[in-house]
């Protein structure tokens, strides 16, 4: 289950990490569960196509978001995480004190 839109606004790795937490300490569409999705779990968001929304993914999501953290940490270079740009459609890694949004997702 994701989160149809995701923070508000740019978020460091830390801070995207803390509004995970905050949307489960206020139970979120009454769930505790919310987490940072995987890169994969990102990438599996990303359209072949570039959408009416100006990005590459489904319009029934938000595309305030078009950069997104993941959990997934740089194997290589622990001052890196990496994420998904649907404004090109595909994963990087980013600096961790760089800002990007953060869309939440749970188990079903």
């Amino acid at each position: 289950m994701w989160q149809k839109s995701g923070s508000c606004e740019r978020l460091n790795f830390k801070q995207a990490e803390a509004y995970v937490q905050g949307l489960n300490c206020r139970e979120i569409a009454g769930y505790s569960d919310w987490r940072m999705p995987t890169v994969d779990e990102l990438k599996s968001l990303i359209t072949k196509d570039k959408q009416a929304n100006g990005i590459f993914i489904d319009p029934s999501f938000d595309s305030k978001q078009e950069s997104c953290w993941s959990s997934s940490r740089h194997a290589d270079d622990i001052l890196y995480g990496w994420g998904v740009n649907f404004s090109y459609g595909d994963d990087n890694y980013y600096y961790k004190s760089g800002i990007y949004y953060v869309r939440a997702v749970r188990n079903v």
